[in-house]
């Protein structure tokens, strides 16, 4: 490990909070330029959640090479190489002038991101000494989940400020160039792994057929509304077998670039865990969080941002905290209480109605942020404690391609329910309207286009859009409840099992 001063690990930190925040910024800044978005590509509500999920498919397929890239040929020249790709892909996607275009360049950035990510926290494993590697996580930690809030504010005042929507992802790709530069001069070489076994691509088709397989069906089955479709049942089906084989072939292998042979440490499969499905909550409420604020409450982008601002202050008071609370109470405690958290405040969520005052709103998003915080740090630092040395790429990325799957899979699920659940109602309470438009239960978008000045059809749409987010809210809440209970019995089973060895070392003693 290549030791550093205090000052020089206080510029690689900060270059690689650059780094992570160009990727967290290019998963939300989008979010709020959704609506503007539609207005000038036309887009569609499937072609609106893949240009979401194109970026974190690709994320989180390439993620699995780009450890072991990082590893073998050098932390340092990986990180170069990704920001440099991202700042290129993203500055072309700020362009695109058709849907198919988008979301083809997000996929782009999505692969180079999957460079920067891993690597960035490599990096801090490697050159930050082990006493101070948690401090260091935390910041990252922080900073990333500042980066997810951040995003959707900066990218409404822009909206609001007149530009068009691509000048968010101009930003983002500004950024990347100026972490370039910074990374550049500031990160320090760290020596290749020893291992030299050759780079396997078949991993990575393997995970981006099998998640891009199940995404496909989870969305088609929500524009459909026949979940029991073949056209969705079998591409959900052909999906998990893709990467049920991924883990079996990984698992088998000597030198496998997804180790889910790490699955089988309680500690490192209950920390992913936890990191998944808070993924999963969050990211599903930051994407329906959206249409609420700025479709159905009427907010402009930019006070979308504004209002989404408590999310970045949950982040920043308990990202930092959380290591502290670890290490008096236990990181199992810390997680399992920042899920509960979580979970509280999504259930609380899930009765805001169109009325309720907007700052009931914020102060939950506050909630579920700071629950979420308390998650970030605690749970990476244990899963990467159980990662051997050597193969700290590698490590992290298994981590983040986990947490990118349960981002992806959170947006492309709970929208699927959300949307698929707002035109069950509607067309429930169309039914009794006349001369309602057949086409109108797409979106809430659509409906209030298509309902003009007719009161009836647009107090219906909302009333449909309410419903539908509580009920979506609910299963956002069912998940982290149950991340929230894994924590402890985790626990318990190891406790069990560490009171059986001792006994059976009395006994063989005694014996």
């Amino acid at each position: 490990m290549q030791v550093l001063t205090r000052g020089r690990q206080a510029l690689v930190l900060t270059t690689l909070g650059v780094a992570v925040s160009v990727v967290l910024l290019g998963t939300t800044i989008l979010n709020v330029a959704l609506p503007a978005l539609n207005e000038q590509l036309h887009t569609t509500n499937t072609q609106q959640q893949w240009i979401l999920n194109a970026y974190t498919l690709a994320f989180a397929g390439f993620l699995l090479v780009s450890g072991a890239i990082g590893d073998r040929y050098g932390l340092r020249r990986t990180l170069l190489a990704g920001l440099a790709g991202f700042a290129v892909a993203t500055a072309i996607s700020a362009f695109a002038t058709s849907p198919a275009l988008l979301i083809a360049m997000r996929g782009l950035s999505g692969v180079f991101a999957a460079a920067i990510m891993p690597v960035s926290l490599a990096i801090i494993v490697r050159t930050f000494p082990r006493g101070r590697v948690a401090g260091a996580i935390s910041v990252w930690a922080a900073i990333s989940g500042i980066s997810i809030a951040l995003g959707p504010l900066v990218g409404g005042a822009l909206i609001d400020a007149g530009f068009w929507w691509g000048s968010v992802l101009v930003l983002v790709a500004v950024l990347a160039a100026v972490g370039l530069i910074l990374a550049a001069i500031v990160t320090p070489d760290t020596a290749p792994s020893d291992d030299d076994a050759r780079l396997r691509l078949s991993p990575v088709i393997y995970s981006i057929l099998g998640i891009g397989l199940l995404v496909w069906g989870v969305i088609d089955g929500g524009q459909q509304g026949n979940w029991g479709a073949p056209r969705v049942v079998l591409p959900i089906v052909a999906g998990v077998a893709v990467l049920a084989l991924l883990g079996v072939t990984e698992a088998r292998h000597r030198a496998p670039l997804a180790d889910v042979r790490l699955l089988a440490k309680p500690r490192f499969a209950v920390a992913v865990t936890v990191l998944t499905l808070g993924g999963f909550s969050v990211y599903g409420f930051l994407y329906f969080s959206t249409f609420y604020i700025q479709v159905q409450r009427g907010y402009s982008p930019f006070q979308a941002g504004l209002i989404l601002l408590p999310l970045a202050a949950g982040l920043v008071i308990g990202a930092p905290a959380s290591p502290r609370i670890a290490a008096r109470c236990g990181a199992s405690a810390t997680m399992a209480v920042g899920m509960a958290v979580t979970a509280i405040a999504m259930g609380l969520l899930a009765m805001i109605e169109q009325h309720t005052p907007i700052a009931a709103f914020m102060a939950l998003a506050f909630v579920l942020a700071l629950g979420f915080a308390m998650v970030l740090a605690p749970g990476t630092a244990v899963a990467i404690s159980e990662v051997p040395a050597g193969r700290e790429g590698a490590g992290s990325a298994l981590v983040n391609t986990l947490r990118q799957l349960g981002s992806t899979l959170g947006v492309a699920i709970l929208g699927s329910v959300l949307w698929g659940s707002y035109r069950s109602h509607l067309e429930q309470r169309l039914a009794e309207l006349p001369n309602h438009p057949s086409t109108a239960a797409s979106s809430l978008s659509d409906t209030l286009a298509a309902a003009g000045s007719d009161a009836d059809i647009a107090s219906t749409a909302y009333a449909s859009f309410t419903s539908a987010m509580q009920f979506t809210t609910i299963i956002g809440a069912t998940i982290a409840a149950l991340a929230a209970v894994s924590v402890p019995t985790v626990e318990l089973v190891l406790r069990r099992r560490r009171a059986r060895a001792a006994e059976e070392t009395v006994a063989t003693t005694v014996g």
